[in-house]
């Protein structure tokens, strides 16, 4: 048996240590093992003092240097014997850690084979141990995070790196992905060759979700600031702004403005102390306020903002931080302007349509009175003139028949004779009386010209012939047209065309013809008596089945600004107290009303034309 122990003792001398944890080496360790418990039974037993002395003594010479070499040998494989110890202590360990771990461990080949796995990390990927023994890493690794593995797994494997740290998803038994953060390390043998991985694997899907969960509700944030055209603002307790996220309709250099100087600094100076105090009062009492201003884009223009604001509160009832949502709204405040600009124009246009119409009522009531009173005894005269041209006819001829009978009349009648000059008499009253009858003719055609204008019993739409209304006009204006010392004469050229009667209102019709033809008259004045005045009316239809009136003048025209304004209420060019700038604006109403147009043209010097156009029915 001691031949045997020291034969043996050369199989043990060439036991690698470093192999001891290879379980391919586990039968040849057993079996040195078996021997070197016998050994040292053997040494205990000849370790006994006496004894072994004394059988030391008696051994011969060849036995004495075995003896001495198995002694060695017993001291060497005590040696390796604790070191086995610590080794199945520190096996015993990393066993109790493997299996108990919190996080999941696996040994892999440098294949992909899974050659360990720990309960822990059956329980991630769903499967038993004995399935996975039989599987790859490839066979539960997702698709989409293959390729990224492997190519950190052959530099692992070619030494250019000792570890790699990963997260990727696995592919559970039940076909569910879980997240997992992945830490890999390459074991080599004593020739530096790698042969296993290990990999620890901690399941992340919590923390993965809750990175989902809060990156989708970012995203449904950011598409809700998107959709409402705002720019929403995180400020902390004081104020300071920290984030800022645009809607649409905002330029990528606004944002960076306000972001790089501040949105304070870019209020109006005018609305800054009410910002401010709508500020204070909201920061003081924790709540919510809104305000609006006008604010500074990149481009150094203001724009109208409607800041709201509300505080968001921490456990301890503070104000942990500030949410704002600011509104572009200048194309409201442009809207608002616009309509109040037009609700002021139309007020304007209103009252001086009132003025006006209450001024030509007056004016056509005045007309229609003095035209009925005129009327009336004008009628009597002109009806009785006929009886009286009658009846000084037959007075004439009873007179010649006196002469003719009594030749020689009495002395008495010699003298009335001779004092009233009856030969003239006879000659000058047929004269006097047709006079009179034109004179009363006259009246009767101005009446006529005052009903005309006035108009009262035409408030509705109805077919008139526009030129009478132009002709009436004329007539009222006569005294204007008419040379003077101070004026000169204008000359009317009228140029009427076949237009046949129209649907208008025609009283309103005539205030147009009355107010142009006025303008045109000063015009002219204005100019002096050096040079004759003439006004031309044209009346046609245009291709597009249109009624054209001109009414062209040779006055002194007017520049472009005052052209632009003629029609603006209450504006005008004459002194105080001659024209309150009331007729342009209303007649340009007016023919609004008609659906047509009124425009204008004019040059300085030379005179101005005025069209009108209007539907044959409007």
């Amino acid at each position: 048996m001691l031949t045997r122990l020291v034969i043996n003792t050369a199989t043990l001398s060439t036991f690698d240590l470093n192999n001891i944890t290879s379980y391919r080496s586990l039968i040849v360790f057993l079996d040195t093992l078996i021997l070197l418990i016998g050994g040292v039974i053997v040494r205990k037993i000849w370790s006994i003092k006496h004894i072994g002395k004394t059988i030391y003594n008696l051994l011969p010479n060849s036995l004495t240097k075995q003896w001495q070499a198995y002694d060695e040998w017993v001291i060497q494989t005590k040696k390796i014997f604790d070191t086995i110890e610590v080794l199945r202590q520190s096996e015993e360990r990393f066993r109790v850690i493997f299996e108990a771990a919190a996080v999941g461990i696996s040994h892999t080949g440098i294949d992909g084979r899974i050659l360990r796995t720990n309960p822990k990390f059956c329980q991630i990927v769903g499967y038993e141990a004995s399935e996975l023994l039989s599987m790859r890493f490839q066979d539960i690794t997702h698709p989409g995070d293959l390729l990224l593995e492997l190519s950190l797994q052959q530099k692992l494997l070619k030494l250019e790196q000792t570890s790699y740290h990963i997260e990727k998803r696995y592919i559970r038994r039940d076909g569910t992905l879980v997240w997992i953060k992945l830490s890999v390390s390459v074991i080599c043998d004593s020739n530096g060759k790698p042969i296993e991985l290990i990999k620890v694997i901690e399941d992340i899907s919590d923390r993965k979700n809750a990175e989902l969960a809060l990156r989708r509700s970012e995203e449904r944030y950011r598409s809700l600031v998107a959709a409402t055209s705002q720019i929403v603002c995180i400020s902390d307790e004081n104020g300071n702004l920290t984030h800022m996220f645009a809607g649409a309709g905002y330029r990528v250099k606004d944002i960076e403005g306000l972001q790089r100087v501040g949105w304070v600094e870019r209020i109006h100076p005018e609305d800054l102390p009410q910002v401010q105090q709508a500020w204070q009062f909201a920061h003081c009492n924790k709540s919510f306020y809104e305000v609006e201003h006008r604010l500074m884009d990149a481009d150094g223009n203001y724009r109208y903002m409607q800041t709201r604001a509300v505080p968001v509160l921490s456990e301890d009832g503070n104000v942990r931080e500030w949410i704002s949502a600011i509104t572009d709204i200048s194309t409201r405040k442009q809207a608002e302007a616009e309509l109040l600009e037009r609700a002021i124009q139309k007020l304007a246009d209103t009252q001086a349509q009132l003025i006006q119409n209450e001024k030509m009522s007056s004016l056509r009531q005045l007309v229609a009175g003095v035209a009925h009173e005129i009327n009336n005894p004008v009628s009597f005269i002109y009806g009785n003139i006929s009886h009286i041209h009658e009846y000084t006819q037959d007075l004439l001829k009873l007179v010649l028949l006196y002469k003719q009978h009594y030749p020689k009349p009495s002395s008495c009648i010699n003298k009335v004779l001779q004092a009233i000059d009856l030969d003239f008499i006879q000659e000058d009253l047929p004269k006097i009386l047709s006079s009179m009858i034109k004179g009363a003719d006259r009246i009767r055609q101005i009446v006529l010209s005052l009903r005309n204008f006035s108009r009262l019993d035409e408030a509705s739409l109805k077919a008139v012939d526009i030129h009478e209304g132009i002709d009436s006009t004329l007539l009222i204006l006569q005294s204007r047209l008419s040379s003077s010392s101070n004026a000169p004469n204008i000359e009317i050229v009228k140029q009427y065309g076949a237009i046949g009667k129209i649907e208008c209102y025609a009283g309103q019709l005539n205030q147009v013809f009355m107010n142009i033809l006025n303008n045109a008259i000063d015009a002219i004045y204005n100019l002096g008596s050096h040079r004759p005045g003439k006004i031309v009316i044209n009346t046609n239809i245009n291709e597009q089945s249109q009624v054209v009136i001109n009414i062209i003048d040779n006055g002194c025209g007017m520049n472009e600004e005052t052209r632009r304004r003629i029609y603006d209420p209450f504006f005008t060019t004459k002194p105080v107290g001659s024209g309150n700038g009331l007729g342009m604006a209303v007649s340009y109403k007016i023919i609004e009303k008609h659906g047509g147009k009124l425009e204008c043209s004019s040059t300085v010097g030379e005179g101005t034309k005025f069209t009108i156009l209007l539907p044959k029915q409007p």
